[in-house]
């Protein structure tokens, strides 16, 4: 009781408090980072390795397998995958999620470096990757134009280069250009004529081509750096090169090859809509905010417009930060809707002083929660949203036990302002303070959900508990205080009495005879009855139980940890046959491009040809065989049916077309776990492996709900 009578007797500095609460909370709420997913560490490690021009077969021994020797000796080690094809070397590995997925790293480079050494000395540099969710693509920035593919890729990349600079961007990369190289195409026959060899034209062309520095000079008090520029900007002086001399006579590159200016092979395609495109992919750094850059971003595209090329498009693609304004915006309305519809059920209780009291407690809990939740390093991501938005209707009920009881004190035992405001939260401490606790430990065991999925969802519990703390402060502080200054029910009592005879207070007179009054005696009624009819009440308590759990588990329709969404983004993945070049797939991706603008739903669909572009796949850019289409659908308000029926339609459209395994997906809720079942066959084999896969295939294809059996 001394604590509280401290908060009455303080009102001045516990008021300036309460301000202090509100100027760190709102700054707390505005300068928390937003993003879609939490930035947890996912324990998975890539490793790549290219050895160009070497069979699958080769691939397996020489470098898979040595890796693989390595790796398993790590401590901590749940599973390793690997898969070998030409030219290519792809090794997963798993760690337990307790594993310090840092060091883990760092003992990966370790053997992998050790395993390097077992393997063939032309092999590339294996590169080792991990999974961050937070550096994943935030933004995508197209261009088009009939402007050709050079002046096009010069107007991203100077665009690029400026996002770069932007604080918080991680990277913008450009993607889909094709370079420009100088081809030099040498003559067989000629170079047998003057006896020079291939790698002669080479080395002449390495010395040649580069910039040489040249120490410093110090003249004076300065001191200058030197440098020797030899790195030719004029390709066509490349002929000019000599070669080799005979009887005094120079041999030119020119009289040996022909040199000329050309592109790249492509080994990418990119396209918006079906038109060529390049693309500016843009990542943050972990812990920055998402919605301010990609503002940023925007600007920046805004002041660079007039400076582009005429006849240059620039739109702008899965923006994650659309999302979080939504979900945010989505927030704001149900803090102020909830405000409002539990101000309006306590008004019709409580009278409308007493409501006011309580609804305070609301945005009160949340700034709080915002202070600690930006102490703690969280960022305004969709579980904490989620949480918020889920304890909303939570977080009054102390208060209004809080209130209540102070009120109760006033109105039935005559106590005064002073003491009810002292008094009253110190009766009802114990059994808030276990209704309290007990709301957390219901989210408790969420903290040790094992798994990705259990680092993904502690968000949840965290958040909760962090408001339900707050609350539990706002009602055992903040509420007394307010208590001890606005409820005084004598006067109070007083002033309704003038005012009963009006409208509002007339009605409120007869809501409480009427209705509560007759609920309250309907209640008492019933809870006798059950207290003298004990054994019965129980007997039908059980049966109802057993009950429901029959009905249940003969009508339920399954379960799934996150819940079916309708999705807002989809993706086709095309994998054609290993061996298909990228203009085949390219083919293939047409087709399918050319089906959607049938879908009225679809706001833009980009193709990417030559590479998976999916962050999970570490295949790298440039696979012929692979190809994607990221679809994005309108906004839900927009749409003219749920977009799950317009996914299976796209489904249905492009199941026929041939080429390679087409397979869609949709936007799936929750952090990546991948496909919801896989089934693995293990064996030496790779015939008989095949054949058994056929056969689990054929066995399976027909269950239904079934969907990319590939």
């Amino acid at each position: 009781m001394k604590f509280f009578k401290i908060i009455i007797d303080n009102k001045v500095t516990f008021y300036i408090m309460i301000l202090i609460i509100i100027i760190v909370g709102a700054y707390s709420y505005i300068v928390l980072p937003r993003e879609a997913s939490p930035d947890i560490k996912i324990p998975w490690v890539f490793i790549t390795t290219v050895y160009p021009g070497v069979s699958s077969e080769d691939i397996e021994k020489l470098v898979t397998q040595e890796i693989e020797k390595e790796i398993k000796g790590i401590s901590g080690v749940k599973k390793i995958n690997s898969a070998s094809r030409e030219s290519f070397s792809s090794v997963f590995v798993e760690f337990h999620t307790n594993v310090d997925i840092d060091d883990a790293v760092q003992k990966v480079r370790d053997k992998v470096s050790t395993a390097k050494t077992k393997m063939p000395k032309d092999i590339k540099e294996p590169v080792i990757t991990e999974i961050n969710i937070s550096e994943l693509p935030m933004l995508y920035i197209n261009f088009t134009g009939n402007i050709g593919m050079t002046r096009l890729k010069d107007a991203a990349k100077s665009l690029s280069d400026k996002i770069e600079q932007i604080p918080g961007v991680l990277s913008a990369d450009v993607v889909g250009a094709v370079d420009r190289e100088v081809r030099i195409d040498v003559d067989a026959y000629r170079l047998r004529y003057y006896n020079i060899s291939f790698n002669d034209l080479v080395n002449v062309i390495s010395a040649e081509n580069l910039n040489v520095p040249g120490g410093s000079v110090d003249i004076g008090q300065s001191k200058f750096l030197v440098r020797v520029p030899g790195e030719y900007q004029d390709p066509e002086k490349i002929g000019d090169l000599i070669v080799k001399t005979i009887n005094e006579k120079p041999i030119y590159i020119r009289d040996v090859a022909q040199v000329s200016y050309g592109f790249k092979e492509r080994k990418t395609y990119s396209r918006e809509n079906g038109k060529e495109s390049l693309t500016i992919v843009v990542k943050k750094r972990t812990g920055a905010n998402i919605v301010e850059i990609s503002d940023k971003c925007k600007q920046t595209i805004k002041d660079n417009e007039e400076s582009l090329p005429e006849g240059v498009t620039v739109s702008i693609t899965g923006d994650v930060s659309r999302f979080i304004r939504r979900t945010v915006h989505e927030l704001e309305n149900g803090i102020v809707t909830g405000i409002l519809l539990v101000s309006l059920v306590l008004f019709f209780f409580m009278g409308l002083k007493n409501a006011f009291l309580v609804a305070t407690s609301i945005p009160l809990s949340f700034l709080i929660s915002f202070i600690v939740l930006n102490a703690m390093g969280i960022t305004l991501n969709m579980i904490v949203l989620f949480s918020l938005i889920l304890v909303l209707g939570i977080i009054v009920d102390d208060a209004i036990v809080v209130i209540e009881n102070i009120y109760r004190l006033q109105e039935n035992e005559d106590y005064t302002q002073y003491d009810a405001s002292t008094y009253g939260p110190k009766e009802v401490f114990p059994p808030v303070l276990v209704a309290t606790l007990t709301i957390m430990a219901s989210f408790f065991p969420l903290l040790f959900f094992p798994g990705i999925v259990g680092d993904f969802m502690k968000y949840l519990p965290v958040t909760l508990i962090v408001c339900l703390s707050s609350s539990l402060f706002v009602a055992m502080v903040i509420s007394p205080l307010q208590a001890s200054i606005f409820i005084n029910y004598k006067r109070d009592r007083e002033k309704s009495e003038k005012k009963k005879f009006r409208p509002v207070g007339r009605f409120l007179e007869i809501f409480d005879e009427k209705f509560f009054s007759t609920s309250i005696k309907l209640y008492e009624r019933a809870l006798r009855k059950s207290l003298k009819n004990r054994k019965k009440v129980i007997a039908f308590s059980l049966i109802l139980l057993i009950v429901v759990f029959f009905i249940y588990g003969k009508y339920n329709h399954g379960v799934e940890f996150f819940p079916s969404i309708e999705p807002s983004q989809a993706n086709i993945n095309i994998n054609a046959p290993m061996g298909t070049n990228v203009k085949t797939t390219n083919e293939i991706t047409k087709k399918i491009e050319e089906k959607l603008p049938q879908f009225k739903d679809i706001e833009y669909f980009i193709a990417n040809v030559g590479s998976s572009n999916n962050p999970l796949d570490f295949s790298g850019d440039g696979i012929p065989n692979k190809s994607i289409v990221n679809i994005n659908f309108l906004d839900k308000e927009y749409r003219s049916q749920n977009s799950l029926i317009t996914v299976e339609q796209i489904r249905n459209e492009i199941k026929d077309i041939a080429g390679g395994i087409i397979e869609i997906e949709k936007d799936e809720a929750g952090p990546p776990v991948g496909k919801p079942v896989n089934i693995e066959i293990s064996g030496d084999d790779f015939n008989v492996l095949g054949e058994i896969s056929k056969k689990i295939k054929r066995e399976i294809k027909d269950i239904p709900g079934l969907t990319d059996l590939n």
